[in-house]
């Protein structure tokens, strides 16, 4: 993965760093994360994720392995808070 430090740069440093990677494909500055749920999972394994220190996590459909959706930290706690007034 490229060094993406872009921020104590100048406005013309960002401009010509931007320029000499605009052609890139984004997977190549995507990490592969360990850290997934998946979307049948029950929600204690994403308190528990989120206990170990996850901030957000990519919600991968367990056959095709392909991105769904993300939850953090904040969904988790509007759908408990949700839940709590019903």
């Amino acid at each position: 993965m490229q060094d993406l430090s872009f921020v104590s740069d100048t406005l013309d440093d960002l401009r010509a760093k931007m320029r000499a990677i605009e052609g890139d494909p984004v997977r190549g500055y995507v990490e592969k994360v360990d850290d997934v749920i998946h979307p049948d999972d029950p929600p204690v394994e994403i308190v528990l994720q989120l206990h170990r220190g996850a901030n957000n996590l990519p919600v991968v459909d367990r056959d095709s392995g392909r991105l769904v959706g993300m939850v953090s930290s904040r969904d988790l706690l509007a759908a408990l808070h949700a839940g709590a007034g019903k």
